[in-house]
């Protein structure tokens, strides 16, 4: 069977989405794999990126974004969007 695209959250019962990360890689899998996660933090993105996952978006993000995101992860190989650290970008402007 051939998997175009995986849909994955990082938190689930039995596992972390990070194992299934590392299963498709070291299964040599031609799939990518967009994280779906209410983590939506940098450490998690960068984590998600660095096990090998091609994108990341959040949970709530509405269906139009899903669905460009998805077609972004399939024609560029990976997209992951710019966030914000909105503690830092505060800090610099208060400050």
């Amino acid at each position: 069977m051939i998997i175009d695209i995986l849909l994955l959250d990082l938190n689930l019962p039995d596992t972390n989405g990070t194992e299934i990360i590392d299963f498709v890689k070291n299964n040599k899998m031609d799939t990518k794999i967009l994280i779906v996660s209410m983590y939506y933090e940098k450490s998690f993105i960068n984590l998600a990126r660095k096990r090998g996952a091609h994108g990341y978006v959040p949970k709530n993000v509405g269906k139009k974004q899903l669905v460009d995101t998805l077609h972004k992860v399939i024609q560029l190989g990976s997209y992951f969007e710019q966030i914000i650290d909105v503690n830092q970008t505060l800090d610099r402007i208060f400050t």
